[in-house]
């Protein structure tokens, strides 16, 4: 009677979560909707055995610790996409020791997703020159700060895979994915990291997602704050195993696979004199890292840590070298993968789906039943667009955004289009195949629901005559206020009561606001200052694409001597209706645009101090989707 019991809601459980892995999918029939961290964890472990085979002995070994996750993973089309794509670079290295050794790297193609999966240590030679290989300053793009520093065997273990096959890959599949996944446990999220900081600045038009299991530091904190505000990079998850640790008496503690086990004496946090135990400790057997106490830190809000639970076991505590396996045994990868298991049943991981910007719809602000709709599917170039009912997986009204273009979800690689790049009132939008033209180029305007086009700005997209009846078209018009041009965009920053006075606050320093140095002044100098809402040097009034100081309107926000070249300043001067004075709020990006050129944008520089704070300087630079280059438009 007892089993009874048990198997039952293990056997609906299971049910459960199978139903919801084939019934969770909004977007593509294909494939289903996957928390994109159990594919990563798989692949970590078959780079972990130097295999591209999910056929491999070696890594089915592992079945034992995750077999719900493999069996309703490994038949999707996703993961047999996967397969056949995989290439698996190896390259031998020379360990601390002397000895010779292998080093992986895993990469994939699905669905317009890449994936790279680096591996973790692979034998005490390699483990060593993690304790004792010390660390150097970060060499990349002549770095000569000391305080920027990174592992000297992992760092150079990452450029060898570089340079002997992983560079080439890329070059080679540059134009087949618009997403890439980086992984890896141990030194695999260390290389992970290496990657982000060297090599993500070349894929600045791909989005990239990191998701690391046990990854310890792979260098000083400088360094990661400089790979984890890379702007392509949108997010960043780290895994850590919790486990509990039995004393033989009974007593407990919970072991945390994070920081360098060797930091940690008999002393620090395991017992008191009468070895009761009461504090919890944290553990990380590989050597490599520093102490890791701000490793999962602000780093503007991307860095997320979650812990996996899993099953501890009794050893005694006073035996150090049981209580270092013990350390080692939780941080193993199949233990990542039975935590994700149990997380995954208990619903604490976020789906994440393989084209996470896929926008639902656009839809008529007005009349939020009617969504820009690709006429009956078509994929020919020159297909109609229109106003149609909004329907649920409607996959003629989801849309992908990706710099500035918007592609349709089904088919990315086809993009809505201004007809031959006619901006007079009444020329056609329509579908065609993306060509990377001005054309193709559209900004989202956050303050007044605006989609304007890049060929030139005044113009938007209309809906003819205002006719919300299905089937009438989608047209270039004069940008108005009207509802024939406001449109809502999933997921995008949208600006409500604009006219009241607002504070433009920077995503990196929330505390502090855009203000005139001088007040009302001609001249004055536009930086950052700590918010106030009593301040009128920081209350802004939007007019149109004009940004007026509130209590003195006849002040704008002005461009110098409307220069757009890189560095150029942003003042305080007299509205005078020119160009300079015209500014775009991107309500997907949640940059402010230059009319003169909407490849510029306004960007925070550090202040005296180097940090984003007081006394900021604003100037202009190339739109590069930076968080320096991030606002938000508040009361």
């Amino acid at each position: 009677m007892n089993n009874q019991k048990k198997t039952f809601p293990q056997l609906w459980k299971a049910f459960l979560f199978l139903a919801v892995i084939q019934y969770s999918s909004p977007m593509m029939a294909q494939t289903v909707t996957y928390c994109e961290d159990v594919y990563a964890a798989l692949l970590s472990r078959m780079v972990e055995k130097g295999t591209k085979s999910d056929q491999n002995a070696a890594f089915l070994e592992s079945t034992q610790y995750w077999s719900t996750l493999w069996n309703a993973y490994h038949n999707t089309d996703t993961w047999t996409t996967m397969m056949n794509n995989a290439t698996l670079i190896t390259r031998s290295t020379t360990e601390y020791d002397g000895s010779t050794g292998k080093t992986y790297a895993l990469v994939t193609i699905a669905d317009r997703v890449a994936w790279l999966a680096f591996p973790g240590v692979s034998t005490d030679a390699n483990l060593d020159s993690g304790v004792h290989g010390g660390f150097i300053t970060w060499p990349w793009n002549g770095n000569t700060d000391p305080g920027k520093d990174v592992h000297s065997f992992f760092y150079q273990e990452w450029l060898n895979l570089r340079a002997h096959g992983l560079e080439t890959w890329f070059q080679d599949h540059n134009s087949a994915f618009d997403k890439l996944i980086v992984t890896g446990h141990s030194k695999g999220g260390v290389l992970s990291q290496y990657f982000m900081a060297d090599y993500a600045p070349l894929l600045s038009d791909k989005i990239i997602h990191f998701v690391a299991f046990g990854s310890p530091n792979a260098g000083s904190e400088a360094f990661i704050q400089e790979w984890a505000n890379r702007p392509n990079l949108k997010r960043v998850k780290f895994y850590t195993t919790q486990g509990q640790y039995e004393k033989f008496g009974g007593s407990k503690v919970t072991v945390d696979d994070m920081i360098t086990y060797k930091d940690l004496t008999v002393n620090a946090a395991f017992y008191y004199s009468n070895i009761d135990i009461i504090h919890e400790i944290t553990v990380y057997p590989r050597g490599l890292s520093r102490a890791a106490d701000k490793y999962v830190s602000d780093c503007s809000g991307r860095l997320q840590r979650q812990y996996l639970q899993v099953a501890g076991a009794k050893y005694d505590l006073l035996t150090l070298p049981v209580r270092e396996a013990y350390a080692k045994r939780i941080h193993d990868d199949s233990y990542y993968l039975s935590g994700l298991e149990s997380a995954y049943f208990d619903g604490d991981l976020d789906p994440v789906s393989p084209t996470d910007l896929v926008l639902p719809s656009i839809r008529l602000a007005a009349a939020q039943t009617k969504c820009i709709d690709n006429a009956a599917g078509g994929l020919s170039d020159g297909n109609n667009i229109l106003i149609w009912t909004c329907g649920a997986n409607n996959q003629n009204q989801e849309w992908f955004l990706k710099n500035g273009t918007i592609r349709l979800a089904k088919n990315t690689d086809k993009c809505l289009d201004l007809n031959q790049s006619n901006t007079a009132n009444g020329t056609n939008i329509q579908l065609w195949s993306c060509n990377g033209s001005d054309a193709q180029r559209w900004t989202y305007d956050g303050l007044t629901g605006n989609i304007r086009s890049k060929v030139n700005s005044g113009k938007c997209l209309d809906l003819v005559n205002g006719n919300t009846t299905n089937g009438t078209n989608i047209q270039l018009w004069d940008c108005k206020d009207i509802n024939a041009q406001r449109w809502n965009i999933d997921g995008a920053t949208m600006v409500s009561n604009v006219s009241n006075k607002k504070h433009i606050v920077p995503v990196l320093a929330p505390t502090f606001a855009v203000a005139s140095a001088l007040g009302n002044e001609w001249g004055s100098n536009i930086q950052l200052w700590t918010k106030d809402a009593s301040l009128s040097s920081e209350n802004w009034y939007f007019d149109g694409l004009a940004i007026k100081l509130r209590d003195h309107q006849e002040f704008c926000i002005d461009l110098h001597s409307s220069n757009t070249n890189n560095g150029n300043n942003i003042q305080l001067w007299g509205c005078n209706d020119t160009n300079a004075q015209k500014w775009i709020y991107d309500g997907m990006t949640r940059a402010i645009h230059s009319v003169i050129n909407p490849d510029k944008c306004m960007q925070i520089e550090y202040n005296s101090d180097g940090v984003y704070g007081k006394r900021s300087n604003i100037d202009i630079q190339d739109c590069n989707g930076s968080l320096a280059q991030q606002f938000l438009i508040q009361e």
